[in-house]
C-alpha cells in the first residue's frame, strides 16, 4: 500500500519547503505536520481533525487531497482485527434486564429465596447498565461532564472561555471540538482546519465539515489578556450567511446604480457624510497597485477602469492584488477583515461588519493643476 507520509515528505522537499514552512503557510502546527509524514495518527485528537489536516496538507502540496483521505481510510479497515470468534460462534447476546428480572423472579418463586434473588438482581443490574454505557459510547458522551468542556446544544453560545477550554458541538452528524488553545492580544483557536485567530471585534466564518459551505460563525465579543480568558460568540445559524451578505452588498449596489456618483461624495443624509481622502499625488495620473490582506472573512467586488465587474469570497490569510490604471471600484461586506496598501500606505477603508463602498480614482486639482489618487465614499 502506498505510504501517505512518504508522499507528503517527498512533496513537501521537492518543493523546498521545510516543517516551519509549512506551519506558517498553513496554520496547521509543525507537530502534526510532521505526525502526518511519520504516519503517527494517535498524535491527533480523533479523525476529523487528521482529516482536516490532510486534506488541507495535501492542497498546500498540490497533491490529491481526497486520495490522500482513501488511503488513509483503507488503512485503518486493514488495520481492524477479523473478529474471527464471533463469525464461527456468532455474537454472544448479553442478557437484557429485562431478562434478567424474570429469572430472579423465578428464582424467588421456585426456592423461596426472596432475599437471595433481591441481591443477585442489584449486583448484576448494575453490571448491566455498565454494560449498556461501553455498547453506546455515544450515551457516555452525552453525560460527559468534564472540565474544560463545553456541549454546544443551542444554535447559539456566548460565553466566556478560557485557554484550553474546548466547544464540542455536532455537525452533520459527527463531532467536533474547537479548542481555545491561546488568549493574548488575539484568540487562537484550534479546529479541524488548523489554527484561526482573530482578534477583538472579529467574525469568522469556518467550514468544519470540508463541504465547502460555512458551518459556524466566531465572534470575539471581549479580551481580557491578564486573566487570560475571552467572551466568544459561536453562531451556527449559517444556512443563509452567504446570501444575506451578498443581498447586503447588492442593495448598496442598487442604490449606486440607480444615482449618479458626484464628484465631491457627498451624502444625502448627513450623518453619514465622509470626506473624500486623498492617497497620491502626481504631476500626472498614472499606474497603481491595491495588496490586500484579509483578517477574517468578506465578500468583495470590484470593477477597475471599465472592465466588467469581479466578485470573489475571501477568509482569513487570503490575499488580492489589483492593478489599476485609473480607478477602480469596490464594494466590501466585511470592511474591517480588508487590510489595505496602496504605494506602501495602509489605507483604511471601515471597520470590522461594515459594508463599504468606496470609488479610488485620479483627479484634477485646478489650485495646483497637479493629479490626486483620491477615495471617494459612494452612497
Amino acid at each position: 500500500m502506498e505510504s501517505i507520509g512518504e508522499k507528503l515528505k517527498t512533496a513537501r522537499e521537492e518543493k523546498g519547503y521545510s516543517p516551519d514552512q509549512v506551519a506558517r503557510d498553513t496554520n496547521i502546527a509543525r507537530r502534526f505536520i510532521l505526525a502526518m509524514e511519520q504516519e503517527d495518527f494517535s498524535a491527533f485528537p480523533g479523525d476529523t481533525y487528521l482529516l482536516g489536516f490532510l486534506r488541507n496538507y495535501g492542497d498546500y502540496l498540490g497533491l490529491d487531497s481526497e486520495r490522500l483521505v482513501n488511503l488513509y481510510r483503507n488503512m485503518q479497515i486493514q488495520e481492524q482485527p477479523v473478529p474471527m470468534e464471533e463469525l464461527i460462534q456468532g455474537k454472544k447476546r448479553r442478557p437484557s434486564l429485562r431478562m434478567m428480572i424474570g429469572i430472579a423472579l423465578s428464582i424467588a418463586v421456585v426456592g423461596g429465596g426472596g432475599y437471595g434473588a433481591y441481591l443477585w438482581l442489584s449486583n448484576n443490574s448494575g453490571q448491566a447498565e455498565v454494560a449498556e454505557e461501553q455498547q453506546n459510547p455515544e450515551l457516555q458522551q452525552e453525560n460527559e461532564t468534564a472540565e474544560g468542556r463545553y456541549e454546544m446544544g443551542e444554535e447559539i453560545v456566548e460565553r466566556r472561555f478560557q485557554e484550553g477550554q474546548i466547544l464540542k458541538l455536532v455537525l452533520n452528524n459527527e463531532r467536533i471540538d474547537i479548542t481555545v488553545s491561546e488568549i493574548d492580544e488575539q484568540v487562537s483557536l484550534t479546529t479541524p482546519n488548523g489554527i484561526t485567530r482573530a482578534s477583538l471585534g472579529e467574525e469568522l466564518l469556518l467550514d468544519l465539515t470540508q463541504d465547502d459551505r460555512n458551518d459556524i460563525s466566531i465572534k470575539v465579543q471581549d479580551i481580557d489578556t491578564r486573566g487570560g480568558t475571552a467572551v466568544l460568540r459561536f453562531d451556527r445559524g449559517l444556512g443563509r450567511t452567504a446570501e444575506v451578505e451578498s443581498e447586503k452588498v447588492s442593495s448598496e449596489e442598487n442604490q449606486i446604480e440607480g444615482s449618479t456618483i458626484s464628484d465631491t461624495g457627498t451624502a444625502s443624509v448627513e450623518s453619514r457624510a465622509q470626506s473624500p481622502v486623498t492617497i497620491l499625488t502626481a504631476e500626472q495620473p498614472e499606474a497603481f497597485r491595491i495588496d490586500v490582506s484579509f483578517r477574517g472573512y468578506s465578500l468583495v467586488r470590484y470593477s477597475k477602469d471599465g472592465e466588467s465587474r469581479e466578485q470573489r469570497y475571501f477568509n482569513g490569510s487570503d490575499t488580492l492584488r489589483l492593478e489599476v490604471d485609473r480607478e477602480v471600484m469596490l464594494w466590501i461586506s466585511n470592511a474591517g477583515s480588508f487590510q489595505a496598501k496602496i504605494a506602501g500606505e495602509e489605507v483604511n477603508f471601515g471597520g470590522p461588519g461594515e459594508v463599504a463602498t468606496k470609488l479610488l480614482r485620479w483627479e484634477r486639482d485646478d489650485e495646483t493643476g497637479r493629479y490626486q489618487l483620491r477615495m471617494l465614499p459612494v452612497y
